[in-house]
């Protein structure tokens, strides 16, 4: 039990570093996606 009570600061920094991540990752996609849409909208 001593091993997880020295691991959780870094856990809680792990989790909230990925859950940014994720969150910038889909913020990402959703622009390019919505881009794409307007790119195939402007070429008809």
């Amino acid at each position: 039990m001593a091993l997880i009570k020295a691991f959780q600061g870094i856990d809680t920094i792990l989790v909230l570093a990925t859950s940014t991540f994720f969150i910038i990752g889909g913020i990402v996609l959703f622009l390019l996606s919505a881009n794409r849409m307007l790119l195939i909208e402007r070429m008809r």
